[in-house]
């Protein structure tokens, strides 16, 4: 379909990006993860991430849990 000359015709917004976040834990000593794959990144994906973590976790044994954010739009140094 061509448009008449000097108009602009209207189209659909291009929303080609979609993100996702992960979060993830492991514990290499047990062979054991645990992980969600979420559209939006909001406390209750974190309460529930942090539930996983307290379930898999042996009631005599404590968990640590480092926050790193990445961007895969940002280069990094080697």
């Amino acid at each position: 379909m061509w448009a008449e000359k000097g108009t602009r015709p209207r189209v659909t917004r291009q929303q080609q990006f979609e993100y996702g976040y992960i979060f993830s834990t492991v514990c290499p000593a047990k062979d054991k993860a645990r992980g969600l794959m979420l559209a939006v990144a909001n406390t209750a994906g974190m309460v529930e991430h942090l539930r996983l973590i307290s379930h898999a976790t042996a009631k005599d044994r404590h968990a640590l849990k480092r926050l790193k954010t990445q961007d895969s739009r940002l280069k990094t140094k080697d």
